[in-house]
């Protein structure tokens, strides 16, 4: 599934955990999708199921990524 095609009509403010090492979703493509959403990146030293493989690596960058995007509503 892809995404990016239609990524660019969300409105909100989009937060992104890119995986460097990621195997079954290339990073560049990742980042073709966060650019597309103008998303704040975090970018996470891991693969694909880094969400299983390094908890705390993954439970701070999502941290971070949802506390981004609570930031940004604030602001508003």
């Amino acid at each position: 599934f892809d995404a990016t095609p239609f990524a660019s009509d969300i409105s909100v403010p989009v937060s992104y955990v890119l995986t460097l090492r990621d195997r079954l979703v290339p990073p560049h493509k990742q980042r073709a999708l966060a650019d597309a959403t103008n998303a704040h990146v975090i970018e996470l030293d891991g693969d694909h199921f880094v969400s299983l493989e390094q908890l705390g690596d993954f439970a701070a960058a999502t941290r971070q990524a949802v506390d981004f995007v609570t930031a940004q509503f604030a602001q508003q």
